[in-house]
Order: C-alpha cells, then sequence, then structure tokens
C-alpha cells in the first residue's frame, strides 16, 4: 500500500524487486468533504465553535498511535497560548485499551475543561468536518485512511514523519512532519497552525485537492485495473 512498505518487502522479507506492485488506498471524496453537518453531540456550542480552532485525531486508542505524547504537546501549547490567540480545543476520537490512561493523563494535565475523549463512533466523516485541523502522532503507520479522510476533508494535517506519512503529506503545502516522540516539536506545528486562519485554510485547500488528484477511490480502482490487467497479459503471453 506504500513505497514504503514496498521497500521493506523486498529490503527485509526479501521478496523479488519485479513481483512488487504498490498500490495506494482511496478515499471516498463525496463522503470525506467540507461540505455537510457535523456532530450534534459536540462538546462545544456552535458560538464557540466559530471562535476557535479544535485539533484532533481520529483512531484506536493504543500506545502505537502515541495520543498521550500528543495530549502532552496539547499541554505545551495552552501554556505558550498568549490572549490574542483563539481559544483551541483537543478531540481524541475513539476507543480502545489506553481510554482510562488517557483519562487520567488529562485530568494530571490540568485540561479536562478542553479535551474531548469522545470514545467510539461511527460518524467519521461529520467528525472530520469538526475538526480545524488533524493531527496523527503514530510512531508506526502505513497508509492512514483517517489521514487521507482528513485531507479529502480539506483539512490541513500534521503527521509523524514516519512509514508511509512521508507519501501522503507534502510538508509546507498541505500539512507538517515532526518527530512524533518530541512534544515540543508537535506543540510548536500546532502553534503555527493556531497563528494563522490563512494559512488553515492555504493548507487544507491544498490537501484535498492532494486526496482528489492521487489518493481517490477512482484512483486506487484504476490501479488494481491496470494491475489485474498485467497479470492477464503476462499469463498469455
Amino acid at each position: 500500500m506504500s513505497r514504503d512498505i514496498a521497500r521493506w518487502l523486498v529490503d527485509v522479507v526479501g521478496a523479488r524487486q519485479q513481483s512488487v506492485s504498490q498500490i495506494y488506498n482511496g478515499v471516498d471524496t463525496n463522503r470525506f468533504s467540507p461540505e455537510g453537518p457535523v456532530p450534534a453531540d459536540l462538546p462545544w456550542s456552535a458560538d464557540l465553535r466559530r471562535s476557535m480552532v479544535v485539533f484532533g485525531t481520529v483512531g484506536r486508542l493504543d500506545p502505537v498511535k502515541n495520543q498521550r505524547v500528543l495530549l502532552d504537546a496539547f499541554s505545551i501549547l495552552l501554556r505558550g497560548r498568549t490572549a490574542e490567540l483563539p481559544e483551541v480545543r483537543l478531540a481524541i476520537v475513539g476507543g480502545g485499551p489506553m481510554l482510562r490512561e488517557l483519562q487520567e493523563h488529562v485530568q494530571r494535565l490540568g485540561i479536562a475543561d478542553r479535551v474531548w475523549l469522545s470514545g467510539p463512533r461511527d460518524d467519521i466523516a461529520a467528525i472530520q468536518r469538526a475538526i480545524d485541523v488533524f493531527v496523527l502522532p503514530s510512531i508506526n503507520e502505513g497508509i492512514s485512511n483517517t489521514l487521507l479522510e482528513a485531507m479529502a476533508s480539506a483539512r490541513p494535517v500534521i503527521a509523524g514523519a514516519v512509514g508511509g506519512n512521508a507519501e501522503i503529506v507534502l510538508p509546507g503545502k498541505t500539512g507538517e512532519l515532526c518527530d512524533p516522540t518530541d512534544p515540543a516539536a508537535l506543540a510548536d506545528a500546532m502553534r503555527r497552525y493556531l497563528e494563522s486562519a490563512a494559512l488553515r485554510t492555504l493548507h487544507g485547500a491544498a490537501a484535498q485537492q492532494h486526496v482528489r488528484e492521487n489518493f481517490s477511490i477512482e484512483t486506487m480502482i484504476n490501479g488494481y485495473a491496470a494491475f489485474y490487467d498485467s497479470v492477464i497479459s503476462d499469463r498469455w503471453h
């Protein structure tokens, strides 16, 4: 699903280069788009929503997804926020074995009034529209569907420079890549988007275009069709 995995298959597993084909996942760009409703049960009012910036992530609450470091980064962001900057919130969407640990960490950091741990949700397209900047702090990733979904929803993204993320995110154009184990680096990237509505809009629009051109369902289907055609052609010739 990524060039990173293709290299691993050849260099580590020992697969023959000519036996490996790489096709990216595709995202439904009709379902995931900036147009549409947001959830009715968000923990902040519509009036407050218009005047604040929501950072968010979607995924299983698991150590590899690294939400704890995201909480640390958000705490750093809050401590450095000055009065002229917008109000800010963090949404961590998903369920998993780390839920209680993350809840306790939120309490220790003293940021419970600004963090929403939603638990499992089945309205992810609407959730993505309720997030202004998507953050993926995972310490390991292939090709992340949630990252693509956020970008298709015209959201700028901050992601760890790991796995296939570098194949999706165009730094300085559609988002930022940083060390996912460094909460200060994550906080710095978040602050740049907090400070500039224009940057959020510019990178969000570029992210949507990038996904529509390179990671759509249609592009994925065409890739598989071409692959199957090549296999059939090789067998008959």
